[in-house]
């Protein structure tokens, strides 16, 4: 059984699209993290 990688032909836009997934997924869970981390540094001690 063949699996993507094994195939020729449509395996560079496979992967580019992959790692383009991969970037905007990290991408988001970073800001994600930096926001959170700036909502908790705003927040009063006092809470």
């Amino acid at each position: 059984m063949h699996t993507e990688e094994d195939r020729g032909g449509n395996d560079d836009l496979s992967l580019s699209v992959g790692s383009l997934i991969m970037g905007v997924a990290k991408a988001l869970v970073d800001l994600a993290y930096r926001v959170e981390v700036e909502i908790v540094a705003r927040r009063p001690a006092q809470s």
